[in-house]
């Protein structure tokens, strides 16, 4: 969003504002991967323990 003004009032260049886009879906693609570790060691924690119970319909 910086960047993107920082373009808008003609202070940089557009490589800027993708440089930028680039390194925000990193990061969000960063996150996903650490919440979906996060979650599969807390279930790798639960079945070590044998507190890991089915889902029952």
């Amino acid at each position: 969003m910086q960047a993107r003004h920082r373009y808008e009032a003609g202070v940089t260049t557009g490589l800027e504002v993708t440089d930028a886009q680039t390194r925000l879906q990193r990061a969000r693609e960063n996150l996903v991967a650490a919440l979906y570790a996060y979650n599969l060691a807390r279930l790798e924690l639960a079945l070590a323990m044998g507190t890991l119970h089915p889902f029952r319909r």
